[in-house]
């Protein structure tokens, strides 16, 4: 139980400054908020893991990645919240939804991949991971919000229409994955696997414990969090944006790649994949449409003029959802076989960093996204590859 003592530990400083009233300056703020998020999320994915013994894998996999990027969405949230009273937000809310997005396939995929070829000895470039056939929910749920995504880019817009459908599209998701059969974990890790071997009501107790303390500690964290990152970068006069496109979501979903991390390390390669792929479902369909709800209930409660309509983009909002959107589809395509290779996780990576480190052509990275999903889907479909 040592790991989870240290992960309650670390929620405890930045509550204690909180609530004691304890003066502090936007770097400890940042550090301890961000601390408290990180520790945050490795127990709610601890506690979603443990829930796998009670409910089935596939909707146990699917709740591990939904509530371990549960920071990121608080952070989101608490952005588009204010947006609706501050314009200035949305570049922020649009950054981090983006930003957390694309870092999952462009470093989270090819880390796992890379991580457990080495881990089973087998490093080549025609080397894969192949998944289940009941993969093809979150394919089919990751083409529709991908595709539907390229319409709010011509919109220029994340509207209360854009809730309504990917909301149903996180529904459809959640109720198949519900109707998979029933799976015990084949291996368990620290401190999953003392929780798992407590009596039943003594698990089920502190498992809802453990969703509770996090929650809370997400809830009092998420806005001093965000708010630090903005303030340092004025201070230091670095871009917000990219503070809170990059740094913002590094924080809030190292718990869920960390735990992913160590599956790749144990030789469950299928299984980690499959939870960032199920955390891209989730961010790409539920995290998007919760930002016209944040927005319009902050409009309302403020008396802001015309509380539905959608929150605004402007063109480089716009691109950075193109963006976003194009490689969503390039891996779409990539993995639509349900095998996921060596080379095709580098091809991936190399995109990534290419528009990460050479901003200013990410608009012609988006158009090679989408070119490169032609050549994918024919040696595809061909199995060439």
């Amino acid at each position: 139980m040592l790991y989870l003592l240290l992960a309650f530990g670390g929620t405890v400083p930045w509550l204690v400054i909180r609530f004691a009233g304890i003066p502090h300056n936007d770097y400890v703020q940042a550090f301890s908020s961000a601390l408290c998020i990180v520790s945050s999320g490795f127990i709610l994915t601890w506690a979603s893991d443990s829930s796998r013994k009670y409910i089935s894998g596939a909707l146990a996999i699917s709740f591990v990645a939904l509530l371990a990027v549960l920071p990121e969405y608080a952070v989101d949230i608490y952005l588009s919240y204010k947006a609706g009273i501050d314009p200035e937000y949305t570049h922020y809310a649009v950054a981090n939804m983006t930003g957390a997005n694309r870092l999952l396939i462009g470093v989270g995929w090819p880390a796992i991949l890379v991580v457990y070829l080495i881990r089973v000895k087998k490093v080549r470039l025609r080397e894969f991971i192949e998944f289940e056939e009941s993969i093809q929910s979150d394919l089919f749920v990751l083409l529709a919000a991908t595709l539907w995504s390229f319409n709010i880019f011509f919109k220029k817009s994340i509207s209360l229409l854009d809730t309504a459908l990917l909301g149903v599209l996180f529904a459809v998701y959640i109720y198949r994955a519900s109707k998979e059969m029933k799976e015990e974990l084949e291996e368990e890790f620290e401190p999953v696997k003392t929780i798992v071997r407590l009596p039943k009501r003594i698990s089920i107790t502190l498992i809802v414990f453990m969703f509770v303390w996090a929650g809370i500690g997400i809830l009092f964290s998420a806005e001093p969090f965000a708010e630090s990152l903005i303030h340092i970068g004025r201070k230091l006069e670095i871009s917000e944006f990219l503070l809170i496109q990059w740094i913002a979501p590094l924080a809030s979903e190292s718990p869920e790649f960390v735990v992913t991390l160590i599956w790749a390390v144990m030789g469950r390669g299928s299984d980690a994949l499959r939870a960032l792929i199920s955390s891209k479902v989730n961010q790409w369909t539920l995290l998007i449409a919760t930002i016209p709800v944040a927005f319009s209930i902050s409009k309302f409660i403020h008396a802001v003029p015309n509380v539905f309509s959608g929150m605004p983009m402007d063109h480089r909002q716009q691109w950075e959802v193109f963006l976003t959107a194009s490689q969503s589809l390039f891996a779409f395509f990539i993995i639509y076989d349900r095998k996921f290779s060596l080379a095709e996780a580098l091809s991936l990576a190399s995109l990534f960093f290419i528009q990460f480190f050479i901003e200013h052509i990410r608009e012609e990275i988006s158009f090679l996204y989408l070119a490169l999903c032609i050549p994918f889907f024919i040696m595809k479909f061909y199995r060439k590859i």
